[in-house]
């Protein structure tokens, strides 16, 4: 049986076949469940069964506390990360094959994983966990890759930007280009990786004798439509002489942008905005941004694993990567 032979069953297209046998995002639920049944119905074999386990990586991201949504609704930063390590996989001839977890990760949840889909070892997305989570899968998995948050108190690989680079490059960018009156929009989830932007803002500003006023600070959903919709109501609340915004994600940063500009702001005449991330619709909106550079995270990544995957013995490594400041229009 064929993946068009399944399409056909489900009355579906392959393309979603595809998806639902590689665990890939972008349908629902019911409709994963459905192309699935019927494969095991009728017996279908995944291509990756052809693939000896040395030859699949799994990406592994946590659901939780609403950091991603089931098909990446709203968090286009999270689905490059999926296609960049897609790509990085095909260039060094390996398998990629995606899981998510929906709570918080448990040693029988990856065991039924890897049983189901042996993996040769997992990239695994730190951004929201906790530091035991990491640590259960390295006991089901020691051929692991932390990426987006590093881990520094485990022996384990990791790659990530240089997170209190961004809080330290945003303030001395905003205090050397003599900005005074300074906004801060944060997301309502706070993840280690955000606490460490914040704190790392902050105590640039106060080595330029700046201080970041408690009530120029506010919070919102970090996706696009909501952040919109969160800023919209704090908009009274906003003070008429802040100069600029420093918004923890590209998705803050626009959402905030169209709010202003809706209400009649100019941008960056009357205030300026600065998010960070550069995912593709900060480049169309000319959106000043930090640059993450997903793809050589995503690389180092599938390159160290692949060398440990080798050589057991290969030396664990902590990677941090600087950040770039991309300044456009909006500062």
């Amino acid at each position: 049986m064929k993946i068009k032979d399944i399409a056909k069953l489900a009355n579906v297209s392959p393309s979603a076949v595809s998806m639902a046998l590689n665990n890939r995002p972008g349908l629902s639920d019911d409709t994963r469940d459905h192309i699935l049944s019927i494969a095991k119905e009728n017996g279908y074999k995944p291509k990756n069964a052809k693939y000896a386990a040395s030859k699949i990586i799994r990406y592994i991201a946590c659901l939780k506390n609403g950091l991603i949504g089931t098909q990446y609704e709203g968090t286009p930063f999270f689905l490059s990360i999926i296609d960049e390590l897609g790509n990085a996989c095909m260039t060094n001839n390996v398998v990629l094959t995606v899981s998510h977890i929906k709570e918080a990760i448990s040693e029988q949840q990856l065991l039924e994983i890897e049983e189901a889909y042996p993996s040769a070892g997992i990239i695994l997305l730190g951004t929201n966990l906790e530091v035991y989570e990491v640590e259960c899968v390295k006991r089901i998995q020691p051929n692991l890759v932390v990426i987006d948050r590093p881990f520094d108190m485990l022996s384990v690989n990791c790659v990530s930007a240089n997170l209190t680079r961004i809080g330290i490059q945003a303030a001395t960018y905003i205090a050397e280009n003599g900005f005074k009156h300074i906004g801060y929009v944060k997301s309502k989830k706070r993840m280690q990786n955000f606490l460490e932007y914040e704190a790392s803002f902050i105590s640039t500003l106060k080595q330029y004798n700046l201080e970041l006023n408690e009530e120029n600070v506010f919070s919102v959903t970090d996706a696009l439509h909501d952040s919109k919709d969160d800023f919209c109501e704090l908009l009274p609340l906003l003070n008429q002489n802040i100069e600029v915004l420093f918004c923890e994600t590209d998705c803050i940063a626009l959402g905030v942008l169209h709010t202003l500009r809706a209400n009649g702001y100019r941008v960056p005449e009357d205030i300026r905005v600065i998010g960070c991330d550069n995912i593709s619709l900060a480049q169309q909106e000319g959106l000043t941004t930090f640059d993450i550079n997903t793809h050589n995270m995503t690389a180092l990544a599938v390159k160290l694993l692949n060398a440990m995957i080798a050589d057991p013995s290969t030396p664990l490594q902590h990677i941090l990567f600087d950040v770039e400041l991309i300044k456009r229009h909006t500062c």
